[in-house]
């Protein structure tokens, strides 16, 4: 995305299983991706608006990061955590590992594409993202936590990607900035 790409190089619903977690973003970089359970969901932006809904079976990812784990291990948080404080993958675990969070959030700051990766060059073409924020939230957030190479699953600069599916009075999906997890969130990783 850093470099421009932005075409479709999957679609979505022909990679899915029923255990299947991932996040991404969508063709043309109009909007995000959440899949939890086997279920996507997309935020598509549309003149500045955020429609969520489930994804049509045409619809393609230009990114779209996917793990099929069968058994979750599952925790839950005694204190508040950012976001990027949480580090689920434990000693000897792999260098990136998915992870779902169900629960309730604080100073959540999300965005949705529409049409340019805030975190690309200057001079790319395309609409800022769409910015919400919520001061609490309850919802899944689906994250993955990396060592790997700037640019690969995470952003330059960071090593977590998330997004979150809220539960509003309608469900909100987007790309968390930033987040609180409040205690007596449930976090579960991949059993061993």
């Amino acid at each position: 995305m850093r470099d421009g790409q932005k075409d479709g190089r999957v679609t979505i619903e022909r990679v899915l299983k029923r255990t299947s977690v991932g996040l991404g973003a969508l063709e043309g970089l109009r909007g995000e991706v959440l899949v939890v359970d086997g279920t996507a969901w997309v935020g598509r932006t549309d003149s500045f608006e955020v429609v969520v809904e489930r994804a049509k079976p045409d619809d393609q990812a230009a990114l779209l990061v996917l793990a099929d784990v069968e058994a979750w291990r599952s925790s839950v948080l005694g204190a508040d955590a950012s976001l990027d404080s949480l580090d689920p993958r434990g000693t000897g675990s792999p260098v990136t590992v998915p992870f779902i969070v169900r629960g309730d959030f604080a100073d959540v700051e999300l965005h949705v594409l529409a049409g340019r990766c805030p975190y690309g060059p200057e001079e790319e073409e395309g609409d800022e993202p769409v910015r919400r924020t919520f001061s609490a939230a309850r919802g899944t957030l689906v994250g993955f936590v990396t060592d790997e190479a700037p640019g690969i699953i995470a952003h330059h600069g960071r090593r977590v990607h998330a997004h979150v599916l809220l539960e509003e009075p309608e469900p909100y999906v987007g790309h968390v900035d930033g987040a609180v997890v409040l205690a007596g969130s449930t976090l579960l990783v991949p059993a061993r």
